[in-house]
């Protein structure tokens, strides 16, 4: 049995949810120039989907898996195809 535990995947938009706004759940990517960010949860390839623009909390990203931090996740898990 191998356990993987992801204890944060998204440093920096924690960061700024601890420090400026509570209510932040995206990451800080600049987008545009605007340092809006992308919800990492909804930035992934499974059943992806478009959303509003970038200054909603629940931007989606600009494509599926656009982020380095949705990639690095789905790179562990393609490299570890037992992981459930």
């Amino acid at each position: 049995l191998d356990i993987f535990i992801a204890p944060q995947t998204n440093p920096d938009g924690a960061n700024y949810s601890f420090y400026d706004d509570k209510n932040w759940r995206k990451n800080r990517a600049p987008f545009d120039g605007v340092d809006s960010g992308v919800d990492i949860n909804r930035n992934y390839p499974y059943k992806w989907q478009k959303s509003r623009g970038a200054d909603y909390q629940t931007y989606a990203g600009k494509g599926p898996a656009s982020e380095p931090e949705a990639r690095a996740l789905i790179e562990i898990v393609d490299r570890h195809p037992n992981i459930r």
